[in-house]
């Protein structure tokens, strides 16, 4: 940005006055990098120099506001948009609705969407999904599908970005076959499921315990082409573990390269907590050895993890296990609170060779 600010001085010392393009380039690359005072300190520059602030420059302002919680200042700036003569567009109007929808202010925002239609905007796919969203949000689902079903009746097929919010608002109230009609339905419109969808029906089934639901619709994700996150896959991994099928759980694992997705410290986690609740602590030191060949560091929770799973299976310092791990503690120089020495401390029972690391408050 220092650069950019020289070339703006260098303009002025030229006599050559920036355009609206010019300052809205500055303010949009401090917006993106946070720096508040500095974009503000542009738009009162742009005003001071006789520069009309446009559309873009307004967007812009009250896109930030509303992202970082600012949403009274964003209307205020709408405001003065307005007065300014200057006429927001779908996307400034979607900036502030979005605002109104994240903090549930639900008579704010369809006081904004009336106001939009009155000057002759007529709401999109995003506007009506910001709506759909609040309401589901507020737990006014009813609303929510009056809302729905309103897009049909202005001419709009719903998209597969409604669909989703649909689809999530009913696992949220326990509307399990509803969920699942409406995924009918949009395939019946036409639309393929991708990930978001079908991550949500996986999360939805998985919520409400239906597991056996989840992992059909996971296969079936894999099956249509469409490659799984790495949540889904750490979700779909320690559930199997949970239901004693470790088998099918390593498989998981071991697929997830082959999808495409590489596994994070989250992945092994679940799989050494899963195979300590199977009772394969050599299971574990396998994957851990894996873990480090491949530059992934052990966080608090695998290690936490770990230990645990040692104290519940009482292994004890004479068992190569649970010596293996301590010896990894010191290596990955890893700093852990007071409370975990004294976790640490019960499995080796006092002995003369317990190891003393760098454990550190936080």
């Amino acid at each position: 940005m220092d650069k950019a600010e020289e070339v703006l001085r260098q303009m002025f010392d030229e006599h050559i006055m920036p355009d609206c393009p010019t300052y809205n380039s500055l303010l949009h690359g401090y917006l993106s990098s946070g720096q508040w005072k500095e974009a503000v300190r542009i738009f009162k520059e742009m005003s001071r120099d006789g520069q009309r602030h446009d559309v873009v420059t307004y967007s812009m302002l009250i896109d930030s506001l509303c992202k970082s919680g600012g949403h009274t200042e964003a209307r205020e700036i709408f405001n003065s948009m307005i007065e300014s003569g200057e006429k927001p567009n779908v996307a400034t109007y979607g900036s502030l609705l979005h605002g109104y929808a994240t903090e549930g202010n639900l008579v704010e925002m369809n006081n904004l969407i009336d106001l939009m239609v009155r000057n002759g905007m007529q709401p999109d796919h995003h506007i009506f999904n910001i709506q759909i969203y609040a309401y589901c949000k507020c737990g006014r689902f009813d609303e929510a599908m009056l809302t729905f079903n309103k897009m049909r009746q202005q001419g709009l097929v719903p998209d597969i970005v409604n669909y989703g919010t649909v689809i999530d608002g009913l696992f949220r109230i326990g509307r399990l076959e509803d969920a699942m009609a409406q995924f009918y339905q949009m395939i019946d419109d036409g639309l393929s499921p991708n990930v978001v969808v079908f991550t949500t029906l996986i999360h939805g089934f998985s919520m409400h315990g239906k597991w056996g639901k989840a992992e059909e619709l996971f296969y079936e994700m894999m099956d249509s082409g469409i490659r799984p996150t790495v949540v889904v896959f750490n979700a779909m991994i320690d559930q199997l573990f949970k239901e004693g099928k470790v088998t099918e759980a390593q498989k998981l694992f071991d697929l997830m390269p082959h999808a495409g997705v590489k596994p994070d410290v989250v992945s092994y986690s679940t799989m050494i907590h899963g195979y300590f609740l199977a009772g394969k602590p050599d299971e574990v030191m396998k994957l851990l050895d894996d873990m480090l060949s491949i530059g992934l560091k052990p966080n608090a929770v695998t290690f936490t993890t770990l230990i645990g799973g040692m104290i519940s299976m009482g292994l004890k310092p004479d068992v190569a296990t649970s010596h293996h791990v301590f010896v990894i503690l010191p290596r990955q120089r890893f700093s852990l609170r007071y409370a975990m020495q004294q976790v640490v401390s019960k499995v080796w029972n006092g002995k003369k060779d317990f190891p003393h690391f760098d454990l550190k408050l936080s």
